[in-house]
């Protein structure tokens, strides 16, 4: 063996651009905006609940507050390992498609 042939390409390095464009590609798109919007949705839910907390003077009301901030924390949670989910379940097709072309161009 060569050594040229001994060297092999360099890793595609992975921006969050390229991953959250992967993402969103596909026919599943629109699936993967609703959470992206429903994070942020929560993000300010949990924000301002946060600061009535702080601002509230009985304490029924900072339970209820400290629940709301508790709920929309762990929903953005959920979403953000739905979304981790996503991002290795594309990587690990990306992988094995490239394997099958890289295993098909050796047997050629």
């Amino acid at each position: 063996m060569s050594n040229a042939q001994s060297i092999k390409p360099k890793a595609k390095v992975e921006t969050l651009g390229s991953i959250l464009s992967d993402m969103m590609r596909g026919q599943t798109w629109f699936l993967a905006i609703y959470p992206f919007v429903a994070m942020f949705a929560f993000l300010g839910l949990a924000v301002y609940s946060a600061v009535e907390f702080f601002n509230a003077t009985t304490t029924q009301d900072w339970i209820m507050w400290a629940t709301i901030f508790m709920l929309s924390a762990i929903t953005m949670a959920m979403l953000k390992i739905w979304f981790w989910l996503r991002y290795i379940r594309n990587s690990i097709l990306r992988e094995l498609a490239e394997q099958n072309a890289h295993d098909s161009d050796d047997r050629a």
